[in-house]
């Protein structure tokens, strides 16, 4: 039997690149690398990405991109053999927390909205000042900015308008209706996305979910050890 495709999806202010590493360390695979480009909303985002995948395919996502590829699994669920799902969020669950959320989105697409060149590198230090990556190696954070000025785009303000986790669905009541081969992945230094993990496993209560929480690791796995990724990549057993 054939194995799977790979097929990878970025976080915000990604870009299919940011998977350069970990894709050429799986030869074993044929893969690909999707763009999220700006949509009318979530759904449209989701269905924007599910159209690219041709057969059924494992679907890895970071961030932004890991919430997107859970969206394809339960939306999409024949293009996707199984997921690993990335310092990823399945949702808000109250309509406070998503009201809240949602202000302090849009206020970043404000400032998104009138980004230039030269003024893309002071937001890009202050985005990577905030709590989530306060555990990430400063070498990483600095790589990060490096990788996402050079990539500088007008379209992440519309990104984040229509993939904000506070358009996105609550997809928490719906984690055990996946039957699919899936393992979420977390840093262990990262508290809030290593919670939400142990959680995840918790509440899909399937022998299908797996949970890898890696050691001495912060928000982006992918940057930090690319290599326990890669790991958990093959551990699925496709």
């Amino acid at each position: 039997m054939q194995r799977p495709s790979l097929t990878f999806i970025h976080g915000f202010m990604g870009h299919p690149s940011d998977w350069d590493e970990v894709r050429a360390a799986l030869p074993e695979f044929e893969t690909s690398a999707l763009e999220v480009r700006p949509a009318l909303d979530w759904q449209s985002t989701v269905a924007q990405l599910a159209a690219q995948i041709l057969e059924p395919s494992v679907v890895i996502g970071y961030s932004m991109g890991a919430r997107l590829a859970l969206g394809i699994a339960l939306e999409h669920n024949q293009k996707c053999a199984g997921l690993v799902l990335v310092s990823g969020n399945p949702g808000l669950e109250t309509k406070e927390a998503r009201e809240q959320r949602w202000a302090s989105d849009q206020q970043v697409a404000f400032q998104l909205q009138r980004l230039d060149e030269e003024s893309v590198s002071t937001f890009l230090s202050q985005w990577y000042k905030a709590d989530v990556f306060a555990t990430v190696p400063a070498e990483i954070r600095q790589a990060e900015i490096a990788r996402k000025r050079e990539r500088f785009s007008t379209d992440w303000a519309k990104v984040l308008q229509a993939c904000s986790v506070a358009r996105q669905p609550n997809y928490w009541p719906r984690l055990k209706q996946l039957s699919i081969p899936i393992t979420v992945v977390a840093g262990e230094l990262d508290e809030k996305y290593r919670s939400i993990a142990v959680s995840f496993a918790s509440e899909a209560n399937s022998v299908h979910v797996s949970k890898k929480i890696v050691p001495n690791c912060g928000h982006i796995v992918h940057r930090e050890q690319p290599d326990v990724l890669v790991q958990a990549i093959r551990d699925l057993g496709l």
